[in-house]
């Protein structure tokens, strides 16, 4: 159904008012709230091409920090975007939440990151071994070591949007601290428009859920600084490609060589001490997996080089 009107259906619309042929006599019953202009806004121009590369550079730096730290297929994708004021956005948050709060140092605002309680406490239980398959959690309270795991993913997807934006404009985002309880959090401005990103998070698990970043319209606005370098630039040229490229290529993972494995009962593991040998099924021949971020990736043999312990990859 279209929702707008042409001009011709506005000026007959005026006219019938003017004319008294349309009566502005209230419903009775009826209520009417200001239309909020900020809610639901695009941002647009080169401010739009950059963000855009910021919330994709975010949610591909989020699956590899992810995938580290829960040593599992997860994968992260830029889900929408839209701007919507401080108070809308806040308001929708109640009871128990799960809300960092970051800093920046291009404004005074602050920016929010947000994931619903269920998100929080699938990642947790990732963290720790689960496969992330938990009901739909009831009204408790989050643990002390759920808060303090939830802080540390959040202060990694920190680090990950201060990556993304520092790729394309100077300036980077702290973490400043995990809120459970929204009543909580620090005054703010209810009219202040917010630029919001959404992000999936899916698993191998078959979790899939968004969180959310909040930046404060004064950051959106720092980025005209760099329409010098973007204006007139296709968001698909290869100028920004290769932008995203080095920013990516800079992203540290982790490389782990599994040389053997081995299961033991855990009577044996308290009773090891120095000079025991542990004994596995690995031929000292065989070729040696090497995983990447938790991920098996490569595989090589080990040897020596220059003095110290190495390992030559030997496929792909």
């Amino acid at each position: 159904m279209r929702e707008i009107l042409t001009q011709e259906e506005v000026d007959a619309l005026l006219e019938a008012y003017d004319s008294g042929e349309i009566e502005d006599t209230p419903i009775a019953g009826a209520s009417s709230t200001p239309f909020d202009f900020l809610s639901r806004k695009p941002v647009g121009g080169v401010q739009e091409t950059l963000i855009e590369l910021i919330h994709d550079g975010s949610a591909k730096g989020c699956a590899v920090y992810l995938t580290g730290i829960i040593r599992r297929d997860i994968k992260c994708s830029n889900a929408s975007a839209y701007t919507e004021s401080t108070g809308n956005f806040l308001s929708n948050f109640k009871g128990r939440s799960c809300i960092g709060i970051l800093s920046s140092e291009k404004t005074p605002s602050h920016a929010f990151l947000a994931m619903s309680p269920f998100l929080a406490y699938a990642l947790v239980d990732l963290m720790l071994g689960g496969d992330g398959r938990i009901a739909e959690p009831d009204d408790r309270d989050f643990s002390v070591l759920e808060v303090r795991m939830a802080r540390k993913i959040m202060e990694g997807i920190t680090g990950e949007l201060s990556k993304a934006w520092t790729a394309i404009a100077p300036g980077r985002f702290s973490f400043v601290k995990v809120e459970t309880n929204p009543k909580m959090l620090p005054p703010f401005q209810e009219l202040d428009p917010l630029y919001v990103m959404n992000f999936r998070v899916e698993s191998d698990t078959g979790l899939s859920r968004d969180f959310t970043i909040a930046l404060p319209f004064g950051l959106i606005e720092s980025l005209k600084g760099q329409q010098g370098e973007a204006e007139a630039v296709d968001p698909k040229a290869s100028e920004y490609a290769a932008l995203m490229r080095d920013a990516v290529e800079e992203i540290m993972v982790s490389v782990e060589v599994m040389l053997g494995e081995v299961s033991l009962p855990i009577r044996e593991i308290l009773s090891l001490k120095p000079g025991d040998v542990i004994t596995t099924e690995q031929e000292i021949d065989a070729p040696v997996g090497i995983m990447v971020e938790g991920l098996a990736k490569l595989s090589g043999r080990p040897g020596i080089s220059r003095g110290n312990r190495a390992i030559k990859i030997t496929a792909g």
